[in-house]
């Protein structure tokens, strides 16, 4: 492989490039489909600037100040967020926590039988030490603002979604403070499903939801 001379510059020249380079105060869609609204109408899948490739360093020094310069949405469906997690996840190990300059999290598309993917929501409060804090409550959303990153969890068309789906990310939060290891979260998550699950107005939910499918 060639030699990266971005290396040899001095790290304020080497900000300088970045500053040139980068994008700065944008509202960037990220999403785990193909292909998703930019915002303008169109189709445009996203993908991390080139100079975040050019090696370990030049990665690790752009990807902070690519994340904390811009404001991010990221759009998936509630089945999508274990991928979505995941990248977070990664994220915020290679960068810390307060990495966003702003983040908006939405569900674009959830339904009564996909509740049980809602647990990788909790899961990306837990694994990423994003904490959770509820703000003001919005007609059809539900807001959470971590460190400086704002997330916007957007309800689905059934206002009713948004309690259980806040009862399941609230448990990543709260196993976040108390040190609950993967393992931990995992089975008080499917307690908690379960609960949910057979809850009457969830359960007949579910059920008409079947019934709509199969009809």
């Amino acid at each position: 492989m060639g030699e990266n001379l971005l290396e040899k510059l001095s790290p304020e020249l080497r900000n300088r490039v970045y500053e040139d380079v980068l994008p700065e105060g944008a509202s960037i869609v990220v999403g785990t489909m193909k292909g998703f609204d930019a915002g303008n109408g169109k189709k445009k899948a996203w993908r991390e600037p080139a100079l975040l490739q050019a090696s370990k360093l030049t990665r690790y020094e752009a990807s902070a100040m690519y994340y904390r310069g811009n404001s991010f949405v990221a759009r998936a469906k509630l089945q999508d967020f274990k991928r979505l997690g995941a990248w977070l996840e990664h994220l915020t190990k290679r960068c810390g926590p307060e990495l966003f300059r702003g983040l908006e999290i939405q569900v674009t598309c959830a339904t009564w039988t996909r509740l049980p993917h809602a647990a990788s929501l909790a899961k990306i409060f837990h694994h990423t030490g994003l904490r959770v804090q509820s703000t003001k409550k919005l007609e059809h959303a539900r807001s959470y603002a971590g460190h400086s990153t704002l997330f916007t969890l957007a309800a689905p068309r059934r206002a009713i979604m948004t309690r259980p789906i806040d009862r399941i990310v609230r448990m990543g939060e709260q196993a976040a403070q108390k040190g609950w290891s993967k393992d931990e979260l995992n089975r008080c998550l499917e307690e908690q499903m379960k609960e949910l699950l057979n809850e009457k107005p969830i359960k007949k939910a579910i059920e008409d939801s079947q019934r709509r499918v199969l009809n």
